[in-house]
């Protein structure tokens, strides 16, 4: 794990080492899950696009991992941003205070936050495919997200 510098000027961030497993880049703001795999050297390595959309029972199809920062080719290694303010794409605006979560909906390429729902059979799966909170709306497409993932 990387933590950017301490200063007085720039917000904290961290970052996770990620190999991408997609088959295809994977561009900036991008919601990333963990591949599940029974090979030991690539679990908590190899990533994907969230693929799956959340369900407020079951969550995602596995554990989010992080978003990109810069494009990472097709079986290439990159970073994976896990805390701090992230640029996040998103389905559909997230109002500033709301919580963002992982999904694949109503999107392509897949891999996506969307605002979080409350209902009487969200559980704790669901509450593992959430990102942070939104701090800013920046548009429909994308969102700062202060990211929680750690």
């Amino acid at each position: 794990m990387q933590f950017m510098t301490l200063d007085r000027e720039t917000p904290e961030t961290g970052f996770i080492v990620a190999y991408n497993n997609e088959g295809s880049a994977l561009i900036p703001g991008t919601v990333c899950e963990f591949d599940l795999t029974t090979t030991t050297a690539e679990q908590g390595y190899y990533v994907e696009k969230v693929d799956v959309a959340v369900n407020s029972t079951t969550g995602i199809a596995a554990p989010v991992a992080g978003v990109v920062e810069t494009t990472i080719a097709a079986s290439d290694v990159g970073r994976l941003q896990v805390y701090g303010p992230a640029t996040v794409r998103v389905n559909t605006t997230i109002t500033a205070g709301r919580l963002a979560v992982a999904t694949s909906a109503n999107v392509a390429p897949t891999g996506v936050a969307t605002a979080d729902v409350l209902t009487t059979t969200t559980t704790a799966c669901y509450a593992q495919a959430a990102l942070g909170i939104s701090i800013e709306s920046v548009s429909a497409t994308q969102s700062v997200v202060q990211l929680q993932l750690m």
